[in-house]
């Protein structure tokens, strides 16, 4: 399970909205208490990606993951998650996201269409699978 504050999400929502129509994506970090994956900071990254192809793909710069990986630890924190949007598309793993998740962490993707936001999370079982599986998202401090 994915354990996100509203604050978080609200921040993931808005990076969406300013990236939109092109794909947004970042680093979620934060630490793992047995099931569970607590966010603490989302980190937002540049869709480094062919210009033409950031509405419908994005692709984070693997410099930016290993420094961000590396700012996080001298914090106590580690990465438990990427996260990118999906604009004017359902918030679903496509056959591409799940190709290149990496199991253990999560994966949420936003879906703005029309200034509407819906959010859904995968993972991957194992790293040899192909197959992911929806992974509940727990929204703390809603009102």
């Amino acid at each position: 399970m994915l354990v996100l504050s509203s604050e978080t999400q609200k921040a993931l929502y808005f990076h969406a909205e300013t990236e939109y129509p092109e794909e947004c994506c970042g680093i979620l970090l934060g630490k793992r208490e047995k099931e569970k994956k607590f966010v603490y900071k989302a980190i937002c990254t540049e869709n480094v990606g062919n210009k033409k192809l950031k509405t419908t793909h994005f692709v984070m710069d693997p410099l930016e993951i290993a420094k961000t990986e590396a700012s996080a630890e001298q914090e106590g924190l580690e990465i438990v998650g990427f996260y990118h949007s999906h604009p004017n598309y359902a918030a679903s793993a496509s056959r591409e996201d799940a190709f290149y998740m990496l199991a253990g962490y999560s994966y949420p993707i936003i879906s703005i269409s029309d200034g509407a936001y819906q959010m859904a999370c995968f993972e991957k079982g194992s790293p040899t699978s192909v197959e992911v599986k929806e992974e509940k998202i727990m929204i703390q401090g809603e009102t």
